[in-house]
């Protein structure tokens, strides 16, 4: 492409020169002519040096003029087409970087899903060995205890002791694990050896299992009867079964005190009658278990998951249950004092005849929750909401109730001696014959209320009783405890 534009800029410089000579020439002919030769024709003979400059100087600016103008123009032209050249070559350069970069990124791709599916292989692969190692561990654990277990000579299950006799004797739902005679009682402290080695070896194997082998060293020792309650052959306190997999299993009687099953899955287990005091239950789930009777007296079931829950008559006092979630949880009978059931869900659940005697109940949902003929007395309701829920004839005396949501609570028949009802909302309650004495209800609001003589709240207000009681009221707003309350 240069040499083309080279080769038409130098044929245009060579007619120009060329035109240029001949017109020289002929002018010089003819100014020759007209001199020396007297040519008439030509007019020169006549003409002086300024009418020749005058004659000339136009002709020679115009031809000076369009040579320079020819050369300008061609200059621009070379300049434009090495632009242009330039400009080709770098978009040639960008387009073969842009190529360039994007191989690297298709190799560096290709590389990466490489190194990934790698990473998943050897991820795999050591799964599969860790899992392997796992059932390994848990095959020689099992053919250890079942050698303790069928070895005659040492006192596992082989012999028990007069104090388990006659707690097995007395347990009609499980018999003795085998035939026991009087030759076999042994004293006290035989076979403690035993004990403390196949609690040893418990103990460590535990932390290195997975929790659905976790799971089943428990099944194993339970089916073996080495943790039943009021038999205990291997002690679990402290033991790791954080995250055990233990859904619908059998568990009932099963002695668990103190061990660490944070975590662990126990969705409709059978825990009747289980010995879980001191245990840590904290995250675990336990929707639809049954725990009818188990012991879970100071154990930690915090954020712990007991949806539809069956915890007849078990023993919850001083339980931690914050942030727990209850709902539609069967809590009937249950002792519950000075549980903490801060920020819990209880919606829909089962409280009647419940024992939540100085129970911190504070932010605790208690929508359509039955509580009737339970004992609060002492409980903290602090901004609880027992919207709708059953309150008739619950004890809350001194309970504290102040913030508390009550809007259409049925509260026939409660006693409310005492209790602290600063701010609560108690719009359209069922107050019938509630007792109220020496209660504190500074800017409780009572719009529509069932007072405790039947009459409508704006309808009592209007009666002597009422009228007296308001004035009263508005006047020391709470603070004269013998007057702030009705009663």
């Amino acid at each position: 492409m240069q040499k083309d534009q080279n080769t038409g800029w130098q044929f245009t410089r060579n007619q120009v020169i060329a035109t240029i000579v001949i017109v020289t020439l002929a002018m010089q002919t003819t100014i020759v002519g007209g001199y020396a030769l007297k040519w008439s024709w030509t007019g020169f003979a006549k003409q002086t040096l300024w009418d020749w400059l005058d004659l000339l100087i136009v002709p020679i600016v115009l031809a000076l003029g369009g040579y320079l103008f020819n050369i300008s123009e061609n200059r621009r032209t070379m300049r434009i087409a090495a632009n242009t050249e330039e400009a080709r070559r770098k978009r040639d350069r960008e387009a073969q970087a842009a190529q360039r970069e994007r191989e690297l990124e298709a190799q560096a791709a290709q590389r990466e899903r490489e190194l990934e599916v790698e990473n998943q292989r050897a991820e795999t692969d050591r799964q599969i060995a860790a899992q392997s190692r796992q059932d390994g561990m848990l095959q020689a654990y099992i053919d250890q205890i079942g050698q303790l277990l069928l070895d005659k000579d040492r006192p596992l299950l082989n012999a028990t002791t007069a104090r388990e006799i006659e707690q097995l004797l007395l347990n009609k739902d499980r018999p003795l694990p085998k035939a026991t005679t009087a030759i076999e009682v042994r004293p006290e402290t035989d076979g403690d050896e035993v004990r403390t080695l196949a609690r040893a070896r418990t103990l460590t194997v535990l932390p290195s299992l997975d929790g659905e082998r976790k799971g089943s060293v428990l099944q194993f020792l339970y089916e073996s009867h080495l943790v039943i309650k009021g038999h205990v052959v291997v002690m679990l306190k402290g033991a790791d079964l954080r995250g055990a997999e233990l859904s619908a299993a059998n568990l009932s009687e099963a002695h668990l005190s103190s061990a660490d099953l944070r975590n662990a899955v126990l969705e409709a287990a059978d825990l009747r009658g289980a010995e879980l005091r001191d245990a840590d239950l904290s995250n675990a789930k336990l929707t639809a278990a049954n725990l009818d009777s188990a012991n879970l007296g100071g154990s930690d079931l915090r954020r712990a998951y007991l949806h539809a829950a069956n915890l007849l008559r078990a023993n919850l006092s001083g339980v931690d249950l914050s942030e727990a979630y209850l709902h539609a949880a069967d809590l009937h009978k249950v002792d519950l004092s000075e549980a903490d059931l801060s920020e819990a869900v209880l919606s829909e659940a089962n409280l009647r005849d419940a024992v939540l005697t100085h129970a911190d109940l504070r932010k605790t949902d208690l929508r359509d929750a039955d509580l009737r003929d339970a004992n609060l007395s002492g409980a903290d309701l602090r901004e609880a909401n027992p919207g709708r829920a059953y309150l008739s004839a619950v004890n809350l005396r001194r309970a504290n109730l102040s913030g508390a949501d009550l809007r259409d609570a049925d509260l026939r028949d409660a006693d409310l001696r005492e209790a602290d009802l600063k701010d609560a909302d108690l719009r359209g309650a069922d107050l019938r014959e509630v007792d109220l004495s020496r209660a504190d209800l500074s800017r409780a609001d009572l719009t529509n209320a069932t007072m405790p003589n039947g009459q409508k709240y704006e309808v009592w207000l209007e009666t002597t009783e009422g009228q007296q009681w308001f004035e009263t009221y508005n006047g020391s707003r709470g603070e004269d405890g013998e007057n702030s309350g009705l009663s």
